[in-house]
């Protein structure tokens, strides 16, 4: 698959997630959950729904059980991240959750293109078409 193409359909997947996230973000705050609650419960529906489209669709290859536990790897790395984020523009810089969500989503989009294309279909070498 080309590389441009490859990258349009991350970008799909990636805004998908982000909205998925963003709304749990949002609307855990909204409902007076703590954040990292609201985190970890986006984490759980983010990773299930970003492996299944990455696999099948940004990079067209049979999401298995190995993929699935390296992709959830790669993504538990953004955990400590975004609440350090969140608290950097949330707590610290009290900017409202609509914004302090949204903005750490953003900081972390090219360290998950990166970390999902290692996950799902390894570094440079080609997984089994879906």
């Amino acid at each position: 698959m080309r590389r441009p193409r490859i990258v349009s359909r991350y970008a799909l997947t990636a805004a998908a997630c982000m909205i998925m996230h963003n709304v749990i973000m949002i609307g855990g705050d909204a409902a007076g959950l703590a954040m990292p609650v609201s985190v970890m419960l986006s984490f759980c529906i983010c990773v299930l729904l970003g492996f299944g489209l990455h696999s099948r669709y940004t990079f067209a290859v049979r999401g298995d059980g190995p993929a699935l536990l390296r992709y959830t790897l790669a993504m538990a790395a953004n955990v400590p991240l975004t609440i350090l984020l969140l608290w950097f523009f949330f707590t610290l810089l009290r900017l409202p959750m609509t914004i302090a969500s949204p903005g750490a989503t953003l900081v972390l989009l090219a360290v998950n293109f990166f970390a999902s294309r290692w996950a799902i279909a390894g570094s440079g070498r080609q997984g089994t078409p879906a």
